[in-house]
């Protein structure tokens, strides 16, 4: 129950920031907050929102409906506008004790001028009455000066406020052309909530400003592509890259940036498991620009997933000559030691594949200390899961468990990895497993299947479709006490864990 306690949190979590990335930057604050009232309410909550483009509105009350009705929970939107059918207070309240029952969210639209007089004066009059009868949360969408109206003139209703929540845009933040190298801040340790921050501010200038250089604004994209494949909007990311930074690239006629662009289309196609077109791609188009420019570190990097691909595919001696012989020594010479890093991490994994798990092991622990002298929490935190992984193979299951739960696991929450986290969550629910909790794994793995789903990756979805089946096989084998080896063995032939 713990387990699927903090899947739901981190899935919420995740939803009321990545659902605010195309707000104005200066809202998320408040729009988050909001959100989590409304996952929290109470019986009864009173909320006014400030706000005074009502195309903006629509679509921030877009937002707000998904998470409530999600758990089953009504949404409404009112019209008081509609004179017919809201002539005065007593009309509205007759309409929310029909409706305002089981925490139903109401949207109370176009009332800046309905709220006022006889009508605002009821309300302050009938704040218990409401809270007594209501079992509901009432979202007030006012200007500015109503919100203030009711302040001043309905001190005992304001009284029961819940929040107050500003979405006006009067002023809107401009935002200042900075040089992308000197601006943009690390993506690899980027919070959730500092990622959806940086992807609104960049949606704001992507929209807003037409007179951004092409450069600028291909290198903006970028970003923009980066950002949403870290939090696992793969398939956003790589939407913008062939809709907007490629054609960009090519208008610009910079064979470099096209290179660059179609590199990074190859690795969500290897992300799917299209294994032969992504390899296509980085032979035919990338390899060859960057060996024409000299360029030597995005030559290294090309051959380095090249390599990654021939090693899925089980090119193992192969994959290994690369990184050793074509990528390693690149990065060394140019004292480039975050990339020889990654690189001596993927030669450890092929070891590991090899059967030489002690010369892994050794790789990966020596590779702990770098990484956290570069301050790269997402690697320290695949270099722990691999060590895991290894001594899962061991039979050390409780430091296993131990390292995932506690090294791993909360790393990729905080960065808002919903892919990190759902492959940390699969190899703790492989252990419970392991343990003969098939009940509790299995439970595990259907939540799992779901954030693949939503990720966009095909490949692991299916392994995990398949690791389900074998799951519910093993439940019925296990109810047969004569066919407890075969259960064993049914275990041991399970699909592998997709890779990190």
């Amino acid at each position: 129950m713990a387990t699927q306690f903090h899947d739901e949190q981190m899935n919420f979590d995740y939803w009321r920031h990545t659902a605010a990335i195309d707000l104005l930057p200066q809202h998320l604050e408040d729009f988050q907050r909001l959100v989590k009232l409304l996952k929290s309410s109470p019986s009864f909550q009173l909320l006014f929102a400030r706000i005074n483009d009502l195309t903006y509105r629509d679509l921030l009350i877009s937002k707000l409906v998904e998470m409530p009705e999600s758990e089953g929970r009504q949404v409404h939107k009112i019209d008081l506008g509609d004179e017919g059918k809201f002539p005065d207070f007593a009309a509205l309240e007759s309409w929310l004790e029909t409706h305002g029952k089981s925490r139903a969210v109401i949207h109370l639209l176009n009332a800046s001028v309905w709220l006022q007089g006889k009508n605002l004066e009821a309300l302050n009059l009938r704040r218990n009455a409401l809270a007594e009868k209501l079992d509901s949360t009432l979202i007030w969408w006012l200007s500015g000066s109503a919100v203030q109206r009711v302040a001043q003139q309905a001190p005992d209703a304001w009284s029961w406020r819940g929040g107050v929540f500003d979405f006006l845009d009067n002023e809107p933040q401009r935002l200042m052309s900075i040089p992308l190298e000197v601006n943009a801040p690390s993506i690899g340790n980027l919070s959730l909530a500092d990622c959806s921050k940086r992807l609104a501010v960049l949606n704001q200038q992507l929209n807003e400003d037409t007179e951004i250089p092409d450069d600028f604004r291909l290198n903006l994209l970028l970003e923009q592509s980066d950002l949403l494949e870290s939090i696992g909007k793969w398939n956003e990311a790589e939407q913008e890259l062939r809709d907007k930074a490629l054609p960009l690239a090519e208008k610009m006629s910079d064979l470099r940036s096209v290179a660059l662009v179609h590199g990074k289309i190859a690795d969500f196609m290897q992300l799917r498991g299209e294994f032969e077109a992504a390899l296509n791609i980085l032979e035919q188009q990338v390899l060859p620009v960057y060996e024409k420019l000299g360029d030597l570190r995005k030559t290294a990097i090309t051959r380095g997933h090249i390599a990654d691909i021939l090693e899925v595919r089980g090119e193992l001696e192969e994959a290994m000559r690369i990184h050793e012989k074509e990528e390693l020594p690149v990065y060394q010479k140019l004292g480039d030691n975050p990339h020889a890093a990654v690189a001596a991490g993927k030669m450890a994994d092929i070891l590991h594949k090899q059967g030489e798990s002690d010369k892994a092991l050794k790789i990966y622990q020596g590779l702990l200390p770098i990484f956290e002298g570069l301050g790269n929490a997402r690697n320290v935190a695949l270099s722990h899961s691999k060590i895991a992984a290894i001594l899962v193979t061991r039979g050390e299951l409780d430091e296993a468990l131990r390292i995932l739960e506690q090294q791993v696991l909360p790393v990729y929450q905080k960065l808002g990895d919903l892919h990190g986290a759902a492959i940390t969550r699969l190899k703790i629910a492989r252990i419970m497993a392991e343990r003969g909790n098939v009940d509790g794994a299995l439970n595990s793995f259907k939540l799992i299947l779901t954030d693949f789903e939503k990720i966009g990756d095909v490949r692991s979805a299916n392994l995990i479709r398949k690791i389900i089946n074998n799951s519910l096989a093993l439940k019925e084998q296990a109810s047969s006490a004569d066919q407890s080896k075969g259960s064993a063995g049914e275990e041991k032939n399970s699909p592998a864990i997709p890779p990190e």
